[in-house]
């Protein structure tokens, strides 16, 4: 069964756009170095820190001392912040690893992703900009790690004559490739968002199955709710490290991003299950979600941030 999204299901041109993290932080660094009101410090970690009276202090590995009202911890998912504000987590392991392929390939620029979900795992395929005439792309292929182990032992030659046969035929001509990499599957969920004038977003708080990429859009969107819920705070002439208004902030996230997780692990278990009852059930949904035009549709506002 197939089920196919399209942009102009949402009235838009594009359901998204697939941006390579390197241009991502550099252009949000380009940002940084226009607002005079920000301080970026680099080169540096941090030691320790201790909650003052009306501020949290930082100390950093060159010795210099930083205070602030509050402290974002968007420092990924081993968030040093986190365990500076004694926040446990929900954690699990998959039973998979991902290995991601960084590919060019022949013919025209490709439009769209896609997946296929085998019971091993999820193929996906996922085009990159063209640059001076040349198609880029990534490539991720789930399985089981002595899998994953295999194919990251095989020539180049080898591997690209191994992606042919195993990908659908819709993966275009392999031309080259560029770079291999793998990394185990995890999930984990912050038992709370803030602390001691510490408030989490992103991996931090909080980390996703990426079969879908979902992971950066929370990320972003903690990132959009976070900044209004300070500039509430501001105007209200409330602290920023105001229990208030951190828990607002906590209460429009976690049950998005949990809903989110638990949408990702129906995927991940549902077409992992070599149950043939499960298989059938699991075509004809896919069946009836291609055909029904509101499901398709709010599924795709939650992926792309509408909803």
């Amino acid at each position: 069964a197939t089920t196919r999204f399209e942009a102009q299901d949402l009235g838009r041109e594009h359901l998204g756009h697939i941006l390579e993290n390197d241009a991502i932080q550099l252009g949000l660094l380009d940002r940084v170095a226009e607002l005079p009101n920000i301080e970026l410090v680099s080169g540096v970690t941090i030691e320790s820190s201790e909650l003052g009276s009306d501020k949290r202090m930082l100390t950093l590995s060159d010795g210099s001392v930083m205070s602030a009202d509050l402290v974002v911890g968007a420092d990924g998912a081993q968030s040093q912040m986190r365990r500076i504000a004694g926040i446990g987590q929900f954690s699990e392991s998959y039973t998979q690893h991902a290995m991601v392929v960084s590919i060019t390939y022949k013919g025209g620029v490709e439009q769209g992703t896609w997946q296929a979900f085998r019971p091993e795992g999820p193929l996906a395929f996922l085009p990159l900009p063209r640059i001076d005439g040349v198609n880029y792309g990534s490539l991720v292929w789930y399985d089981s790690p002595n899998t994953i182990a295999q194919l990251k032992g095989l020539s180049d030659a080898e591997l690209r004559q191994k992606l042919q046969a195993i990908y659908p035929q819709e993966l275009p001509d392999i031309e080259q490739i560029l770079q291999v990499a793998s990394f185990p599957l995890a999930k984990s969920h912050a038992q709370q968002y803030s602390g001691e004038r510490i408030v989490l977003a992103g991996d931090a708080a909080h980390t996703i199955n990426p079969l879908a990429g979902q992971g950066v859009n929370l990320g972003f969107m903690d990132a959009a709710v976070l900044i209004e819920e300070l500039g509430k705070a501001l105007i209200n002439d409330q602290a920023l490290s105001d229990r208030a208004v951190l828990k607002n902030y906590e209460k429009q996230r976690r049950m998005f991003n949990q809903l989110m997780m638990s949408g990702m692990d129906a995927f991940y278990y549902g077409f992992s299950n070599r149950s043939a009852p499960v298989q059938i059930i699991r075509n004809i949904g896919l069946g009836l979600a291609h055909r029904s035009g509101p499901l398709k549709q709010k599924v795709l506002e939650y992926a792309t941030g509408l909803q």
